[in-house]
């Protein structure tokens, strides 16, 4: 099973876990999740990243790398990004 796979069947069992309901994260692209004021799980960050009508990231990754190349791309495609304290520690 892919990595990305595999974590987005963790994400969807926890919040199963949580009693959430499906309808509100089962979206199945960003676009149906924004017209309908729900959830898309992805394992694709970039191209939620990407998407146009995105206006926040909070990187809470808690990989500075990973975080770092996230952030990055935010303000690229100028997306407000909300970091955490390791890319704040990393830019000193």
């Amino acid at each position: 099973m892919a990595l990305q796979t595999w974590k987005i069947n963790r994400t969807k069992a926890a919040l199963e876990h949580t009693q959430w309901p499906k309808e509100t994260y089962n979206a199945g692209n960003f676009d149906e999740a924004f017209a309908a004021q729900t959830t898309h799980i992805t394992g694709d960050p970039i191209s939620l990243i990407e998407a146009e009508r995105l206006e926040v990231v909070v990187e809470a990754t808690g990989n500075p790398v990973a975080g770092a190349h996230y952030a990055l791309r935010s303000i690229d495609v100028g997306t407000h990004i909300v970091a955490g304290v390791s890319l704040i520690l990393m830019s000193r």
